[in-house]
């Protein structure tokens, strides 16, 4: 995560969610991303570095303290540990500024949050389009008023263009990949039904071997009756002649 801050802070595009929050928090707080981060704020960017390298050495320490008591809370059932993350959560947004508008901002979004997990998007894609969104449009607007409105300047410009190739490459990727991956399932799975249907069809015991009868029991073969008769009658013969001798 530390990587990462350095293009959040230098470019202002982050690479992680974390960054994108942590870029979201300098927003607030008036501190614009770029060149001239370090030159106009050295050392709010110096105390952000010096307290994560504090605060990875000290969670180092917690982590080899408190080890045991973390698996023991992960093995508490998932309703208590979701009702205690809920309670924690609107008592935070409640002390943020002491209204219940915060909390039902955070109702909304964590409905949100529901339904995109439910049907497979993407959260920290939100997140970030959320954050550098405002950022887009403002630069966008810039560069419109620079060029007399005309979006032909984003095609001339080499930088620009690489990147917007560079975009679209990337998407084509994505869509190519998920599309083979599809298709690979689709045909991974085909081969596995028709695997089934052909080992049921040629079972060693043929198509009537143990069938169950009517009244519940498996019918034996003709063999196996023509001995158990055999047995049968076999049997009193010998032990009448053993009681005769």
């Amino acid at each position: 995560m530390h990587a990462t801050l350095i293009p959040t802070f230098a470019l202002g595009i982050p690479g992680t969610p974390t960054s994108a929050i942590i870029l979201g928090a300098m927003l607030i707080a008036g501190l614009t991303p770029g060149p001239e981060l370090l030159a106009r704020n050295p050392v709010t960017v110096y105390t952000v570095f010096l307290g994560l390298f504090f605060g990875t050495g000290l969670l180092w320490l917690l982590g080899m303290v408190t080890t045991n008591a973390w698996a023991k809370m992960i093995s508490l059932p998932a309703p208590i540990i979701g009702i205690s993350i809920i309670v924690l959560c609107t008592v935070g947004a409640y002390a943020n500024r002491g209204t219940m508008f915060d909390v039902g901002v955070l109702l909304v979004f964590g409905g949100l949050g529901l339904l995109v997990r439910r049907f497979g998007y993407s959260g920290p894609t939100i997140v970030l389009g959320a954050i550098l969104g405002p950022i887009i449009e403002r630069n966008l607007r810039l560069s419109l008023i620079l060029s007399n409105d005309s979006p032909v300047t984003f095609l001339t410009h080499p930088i620009s263009l690489a990147l917007l190739l560079a975009a679209v490459a990337l998407m084509g990727v994505v869509v190519v990949t998920k599309r083979s991956s599809r298709a690979a399932a689709r045909r991974a799975a085909a081969a596995a039904q028709q695997a089934g249907g052909g080992n049921s069809e040629t079972s060693p015991d043929g198509p009537g071997a143990g069938a169950p009868d009517r009244d519940g029991g498996s019918t034996a073969s003709e063999p196996e009756e023509e001995y158990i008769a055999t047995a049968t009658e076999t049997k009193p013969q010998t032990s009448r002649e053993g009681v005769t001798r």
